[in-house]
């Protein structure tokens, strides 16, 4: 029950932040109809694009809008009248206006309005095809809203990465002479304020400050950036080898300590998005956090709010 209450205090953040003080707010961009969304080599794309302009997207999102991933998810797109399949059990419930449903052919995750849909995508078993619904207004015309936004995107990658050896994380993560450093914490342990640190070196790369994807490939663990930033507004599309994973809170001074795997997997799983709806996907993402925190060195990481002292502790958690 302890990890279903941060995974429901992660969803409730970012619909935080998807209501943004105006001055915060993003300009959308106009992207051309058939692009994908690629996160950790994986890609949700659109296929299928019956409609007249083009889609828009705001700026964190533009530039993980490519194809090409592996494993890739293609999505069609139908009209909402048609009938969304929700014919069978509710495999999870948020409690914030969206549920899982699984069908006979996968599974239908449903947005509600007073009760009814309003938005849905449907996706098969082996994560390879499916298709969005959405209501007229949203297929016609021009600048018309990517059909893949929050919270659909993250669930879908939730369990997309899952079954690709990956994860998404709650956490910051940078790049440092070509090495990756994944900064794992809740809400309020200093995710931003660190992604604000290391934005003033030319030399670090800000992946994320507030949502990072994990994964196996090309036989490492890697980092990746994606679309879903934080109070900093930060990210970039590029990725890195992991040098270590620190588990942060706030301290008077950066002192880190290397964590049994034990230990570092309670912790980091805590900090993930988890797949509840799906058992083979849950039982995946077990598997890739075990793994991870015995390949990769994993730290407790209190930090003082000063640079110099995070990258000592950095050169102090290698040596």
């Amino acid at each position: 029950m302890q990890e279903e209450h941060h995974e429901y205090d992660q969803h409730e953040e970012h619909d935080r932040q998807l209501r943004l003080p105006e001055q915060l707010q993003e300009p959308l961009e106009h992207l051309i109809p058939g692009a994908g969304l690629t996160v950790g080599r994986s890609t949700v794309a659109i296929t299928n694009a019956e409609r007249s302009g083009d889609w828009v997207v705001g700026r964190l999102h533009r530039q993980f809008l490519h194809v090409g991933g592996d494993p890739t998810l293609d999505l069609s797109v139908a009209p909402l009248d048609r009938g969304v399949p929700a014919d069978g059990a509710v495999a999870f419930d948020s409690g914030l206006g969206w549920r899982v449903v699984e069908t006979t052919d996968g599974w239908s995750f449903v947005g509600l309005r007073a009760s009814r849909a309003y938005h849905a995508i449907a996706v098969d078993r082996e994560w390879r095809t499916g298709t969005v619904f959405l209501p007229a207004r949203l297929r016609a015309g021009i600048a018309c809203p990517f059909p893949v936004a929050y919270p659909w995107e993250m669930l879908l990658f939730t369990s997309l990465l899952a079954h690709g050896h990956g994860a998404i994380v709650h956490a910051t993560a940078v790049v440092v002479d070509g090495a990756g450093w994944v900064f794992a914490g809740p809400h309020r342990a200093g995710k931003s304020t660190l992604a604000r640190l290391f934005k003033t070196r030319p030399d670090v790369t800000v992946l994320n400050d507030d949502r990072v994807a994990v994964r196996h490939v090309l036989g490492r663990w890697h980092v990746f950036g994606t679309p879903w930033a934080g109070s900093a507004r930060l990210n970039a599309d590029a990725s890195a080898p992991i040098r270590g994973v620190c588990l942060i809170r706030h301290g008077r001074a950066t002192r880190p300590t290397r964590l049994a795997p034990g230990r570092a997997a309670a912790a980091l799983l805590a900090r993930c998005l988890h797949p509840y709806w799906e058992r083979a996907a849950a039982s995946k993402l077990l598997d890739t956090i075990a793994r991870l925190v015995t390949e990769v060195p994993c730290y407790d990481f209190p930090f003082a709010p000063r640079l110099g002292s995070v990258l000592r502790g950095l050169q102090a958690a290698e040596r």
